[in-house]
C-alpha cells in the first residue's frame, strides 16, 4: 500500500509565526523542493530523471535541487539563517559533498544530460557524510546564498551537488517520502506595526515537582550547662530492728517425793523477804497429788531486787527499709550552653522535567505546485490529483481549523467553491471565490485530532482552464 503523504509532488511549505510585541516577527519556514533531478556531465541521455526517488552524485554526476522562495519571501525579508537538509540512501564509508550554485534555468520535467544547465564550479558550501550515516539527515549552512537569492530572485536556480573525490553517494529526492530534501529558513519581516494581541493559548500541563534534596547534616551540639545546687538531705532511715531471741533454758532437775498433805493451818503473817538464794536444781516431778482446797490469797510480798542483766543475744534479722524521706527542692537550672554551628545545606535535588508547551497559532499552506487544477480534483501540500488519497496530509497534533484562504491565478467566470476535506469527507469550512475574482477568505471552526487526513476539494464545475492555485488554512488551539 502506498503511504499517504502531503509531499507526493512537493513544492509548498509549512510556516509557524511567533507573534511578539515588536513591529517585526521572527518565523521559521520548512520549504520542500519544487524540482530535483540528476545529470551526467558529458552524458548523452535524453531521458529526464525528475521522477526518480534518488539523485546520484559522483565526480561527474551532479544532483540538482531547487526551492521556490519568491512565493512567500519578499526581497526585503531579513534572513536570519538557512539550513539545507538531505538524506543519503547509498554511500561509501566516508565522503564530502560539495554544494555548487546552478547558474542556468532548468526544471525536472525537461532537464536531461543534453539540456543540463550551466553550473558555477566554485563551492558555496559542503556537507560531510560520516560512516554509517545511511538514512540519517545531513545538514549544511546555506544562509549566505539564500540571502542572495531572496534579494535577487532571478538568480535562484537552486543547488548542484557533487562529491569532492568522485565517490558515489545517492540522495533521497522529493518523491522519496518521508526522506524528502528540505530547506529550513528562519527570517524576520516587518509586519507594518504592531497588531492587536491574539488570544492567549491555554497553559501547558504543569510538569511534576522535582524530588526534594537530601537533608543537610545536623549542627555540632552546644556545651552542657552547669549542674544545679544539691537539694537538702531527707529525714533519717527507718526504725531499729527487733531484739534477738533469748538463750536456751537450762536442764530441769529431778522432782523429790511428795509428802502427805497435812491440814491447812491458818495463814501466818508474811515475814520479810529473805535474800534469794541460788536456785537449786529442779527435782523430778512427783505424781500429781489430790488438789487441796483453795486457800485465801495472801497479801503480795514486796518485789525483790532486780537481778543482773543477762548477756546480749545474737543480732536479729535486718528489719525492712524505712520509708523514703521527702525529696528536697529542685536546684536552680544551669545556664543554657551556646548554640552549635548550623550544618551546611544539602545539595539541591534535580529539577523535574518541563511540562509540555501549550498550543500556538499557525498556518498550513496547500498548493497545486504549479499544476493546472480541474473540476473534482483534490489539492495537497504541493500537488493535485483526482485520487484524494494521493495528496492527503496527515496531522501530527490536534487543534482547530479557523479560516481558509483560497487563490487561483486565472479570473473566475463563475462562483468557485473550495472545501476543506477531513478523512475523505467534506467539512463546514468552505471558501468561495466570486465570479470575476481570484481570491477569497472564509472563517469557521473545524476541529481535528492527530492522525486525521486533510486536503482541499475543488469545485465540481466551472474551473477556468489553465488555473493553478494555493490555499492557506489557519490552525488555532
Amino acid at each position: 500500500m502506498r503511504p499517504q503523504s502531503c509531499m507526493k509532488s512537493v513544492g509548498a511549505l509549512l510556516i509557524v509565526v511567533a507573534f511578539g510585541a515588536r513591529a517585526a516577527a521572527q518565523s521559521t519556514a520548512v520549504v520542500f523542493p519544487s524540482d530535483d533531478t540528476w545529470i551526467r556531465q558529458g552524458g548523452h541521455s535524453s531521458q529526464p530523471r525528475g521522477r526518480k526517488k534518488q539523485m546520484v552524485t559522483t565526480g561527474t554526476k551532479f544532483g540538482l535541487v531547487k526551492f521556490n522562495l519568491i512565493s512567500f519571501l519578499a526581497t526585503s525579508t531579513s534572513i536570519k539563517s538557512a539550513t539545507l537538509q538531505l538524506v543519503p540512501i547509498k554511500m561509501p564509508p566516508k565522503a564530502t559533498i560539495w554544494l555548487l550554485a546552478v547558474s542556468g534555468e532548468w526544471n525536472e520535467a525537461f532537464t536531461t544530460d543534453l539540456t543540463a544547465p550551466s553550473i558555477n564550479m566554485t563551492p558555496i558550501g559542503a556537507m560531510d557524510v560520516p560512516p554509517r550515516a545511511n538514512q540519517q539527515s545531513l545538514d549544511a549552512d546555506v544562509t549566505d546564498i539564500v540571502r542572495s537569492w531572496v534579494a535577487n530572485p532571478s538568480e535562484n536556480n537552486g543547488f548542484a551537488l557533487k562529491t569532492e573525490h568522485g565517490e558515489t553517494v545517492a540522495l533521497a529526492t522529493k518523491e522519496n517520502v518521508p526522506r524528502t530534501p528540505r530547506l529550513i529558513v528562519v527570517f524576520e519581516e516587518s509586519n507594518g506595526g504592531q497588531g492587536s494581541t491574539g488570544p492567549t493559548g491555554a497553559p501547558g500541563v504543569k510538569g511534576p515537582t522535582g524530588a526534594a534534596g537530601p537533608t543537610g547534616p545536623s549542627g555540632v551540639a552546644g556545651p552542657t550547662g552547669a549542674t544545679g545546687a544539691k537539694g537538702p538531705t531527707g529525714p533519717p532511715g527507718g526504725p531499729t530492728g527487733a531484739t534477738g531471741a533469748p538463750g536456751p533454758t537450762g536442764a530441769t532437775g529431778p522432782t523429790g517425793a511428795a509428802g502427805a498433805s497435812g491440814s491447812v493451818g491458818p495463814t501466818g503473817p508474811t515475814g520479810p523477804q529473805g535474800v534469794t538464794g541460788p536456785t537449786g536444781p529442779t527435782g523430778a516431778t512427783g505424781a500429781q497429788g489430790v488438789t487441796g482446797a483453795q486457800g485465801p490469797t495472801g497479801p503480795t510480798g514486796t518485789s525483790g531486787a532486780v537481778g543482773p542483766t543477762g548477756p546480749i543475744g545474737l543480732p536479729g534479722n535486718q528489719g525492712p527499709p524505712g520509708d523514703t524521706g521527702a525529696t528536697g527542692p529542685t536546684g536552680a537550672t544551669g545556664a543554657t550552653g551556646l548554640t552549635g554551628d548550623t550544618g551546611s545545606t544539602g545539595a539541591t535535588g534535580p529539577t523535574g522535567p518541563t511540562g509540555a508547551s501549550g498550543p500556538s497559532n499557525s498556518t498550513m499552506l496547500f498548493s497545486s505546485g504549479g499544476v493546472t487544477i480541474s473540476n473534482n480534483n483534490f489539492v495537497g501540500v504541493g500537488g493535485v490529483n483526482v485520487k484524494e488519497n494521493e495528496v492527503q496530509q496527515v496531522m501530527s497534533v490536534g487543534g482547530t481549523f479557523t479560516a481558509l484562504g483560497c487563490f487561483i491565478n486565472v479570473t473566475a467566470s463563475a462562483d468557485l467553491t473550495f472545501t476543506v476535506q477531513k478523512n475523505g469527507a467534506s467539512t463546514s469550512l468552505i471558501c468561495t471565490i466570486p465570479s470575476g475574482g481570484t481570491s477569497a477568505v472564509a472563517t469557521g471552526s473545524v476541529p481535528f485530532v492527530a492522525g486525521d487526513l486533510i486536503d482541499i476539494a475543488t469545485p465540481p464545475a466551472n474551473m477556468p482552464g489553465g488555473a493553478a492555485g494555493s490555499f492557506a488554512l489557519a490552525v488555532g488551539p
